[in-house]
């Protein structure tokens, strides 16, 4: 697979992790007077589709079969990725080989221009062994191309069933809601019992306290209710960071940074 070009730029994970939780925040509100919890939702099957479709999981959370078609598709392309570094890594190897072969024979090129004794026999071996580093590093070029075009063409099959299960996904949403309510997970005359906010509750106590201690709470609730989503961006973050380094061999230098 070619390498994740992508960097980051600081403002926007910064930002970013701003922005997210209060984004989270509001579409946790949302939901709870929207859904049933146990009902499939279309906002995680898109979530599920960007993360990791490229295994099914969009599909497998829909209750989809097809969503195990996914996985040997991935299988194949980390089997053709690690062959293809091991191509390229032979390519590494025998590019030394042809260069140290270019110095021997320039040397002994020298050495023929000079009139030293034996510089023909050495001249006619070095040229021979640049021959043949050369035939094996067009063959080993070769192989790593294949490689590289065989993951290649897994990863745009993948990427275009993604886009097709982009649009399906609404259609596929609303069918694992009715195989739920078949089976007995969901009834449809279900009623969302209230779920209290606890951010800013107010206990109750038998002597009122200050204003101010009121405030205090309201703000801590507030804010431990934000930084709890820090954790969701974490595992996403790790969980991109994981794949750019093992699979894409594309490590960042700020999925650490902004984590911790």
């Amino acid at each position: 697979m070619p390498n994740l070009t992508f960097v980051l730029p600081h403002w926007l994970y910064w930002s970013g992790l701003v922005i997210f939780p209060l984004l989270a925040m509001a579409l946790v509100r949302r939901q709870r007077a929207a859904a049933p919890p146990s009902v499939a939702m279309l906002s995680i099957a898109y979530l599920l589709l960007v993360t990791g479709g490229f295994v099914g999981l969009h599909r497998l959370y829909l209750r989809s079969k097809l969503g195990f078609a996914y996985i040997p598709l991935f299988a194949a392309i980390l089997f053709g990725n690690a062959r293809g570094r091991e191509a390229r890594n032979l390519v590494s190897d025998l590019r030394n080989e042809v260069t140290g072969a270019e110095f021997l024979a320039e040397r002994a090129q020298k050495q023929l221009e000079q009139g030293r004794d034996g510089a023909a026999e050495r001249l006619a071996d070095a040229q021979q062994a640049l021959v043949i580093a050369q035939e094996q590093m067009a063959d080993a070029v070769a192989r790593f191309d294949q490689w590289e075009t065989f993951s290649a063409a897994l990863g745009a099959a993948i990427v275009a069933f993604l886009m097709v299960d982009a649009f399906l996904l609404p259609r596929l949403t609303r069918r694992a809601a009715v195989i739920d309510r078949e089976k007995g997970v969901v009834h449809a005359d279900t009623v969302i019992e209230e779920v209290p906010d606890l951010v800013g509750h107010e206990y109750v106590e038998e002597q009122p306290r200050p204003a101010i201690s009121r405030q205090i709470d309201r703000v801590n609730g507030w804010v431990g209710h934000f930084i709890a989503f820090w954790a969701i961006i974490a595992v996403y973050v790790y969980y991109y960071e994981v794949l750019a380094r093992y699979v894409f061999n594309s490590p960042t230098n700020w999925a650490h940074e902004s984590m911790f």
